[in-house]
C-alpha cells in the first residue's frame, strides 16, 4: 500500500525534475479548488448548520453554562442515529450523527481525556 509520505515523496522528486525514467510521470496535482469541490458536500454541511440553529432555539446557545452542565453521551447518540441509518437509509440521521460528533467535540462529556493526534496509521475504510 502507498503511504502519504511516499506521495509527497514522489512529487518532490518530481518538482524538483528528479523523476525516475522508468516510472511512468504522475498527473499534475488539482488545486484546492477542485479538491474541495470533489471532496465535500455543501448539502451536508447545509443540513448540518441548519439542524445546529434549530437547537440553538430547542437546547439554548453551546456555550451556555446549562448547556455544558447536562453531561450528554453525545458519542453514544451519534452511534444510535448511525444504526438508524443503516435501518432506515434515511440520511437525517447521518448528519444527527455528524452534529453530535462536532458537539463532543466542542463540548468533552465522552472521554476523560479528549485530545486531537492526527497521523496516517494507513488505518482508513475499507
Amino acid at each position: 500500500m502507498i503511504h502519504v509520505h511516499d506521495i509527497l515523496r514522489e512529487r518532490l522528486l518530481a518538482q524538483a525534475g528528479l523523476t525516475s525514467q522508468d516510472r511512468p510521470a504522475l498527473p499534475p496535482w488539482p488545486g484546492l479548488d477542485t479538491v474541495y469541490r470533489v471532496q465535500w458536500c455543501p448539502w451536508f454541511e447545509r443540513a448540518m448548520r441548519d439542524r445546529m440553529a434549530m437547537g440553538w432555539f430547542r437546547y439554548g446557545p453551546m456555550n451556555s453554562p446549562q448547556r455544558r452542565a447536562l453531561r450528554l453521551d453525545h458519542v453514544g447518540s451519534a452511534m444510535r442515529r448511525l444504526k438508524l441509518y443503516l435501518e432506515t437509509g434515511c440520511q437525517e440521521h447521518l448528519v444527527d450523527a455528524a452534529n453530535l460528533c462536532m458537539v463532543e467535540v466542542m463540548i468533552p462529556s465522552c472521554h476523560q481525556n479528549p485530545h486531537f493526534k492526527a497521523a496516517d496509521d494507513a488505518n482508513h475504510t475499507t
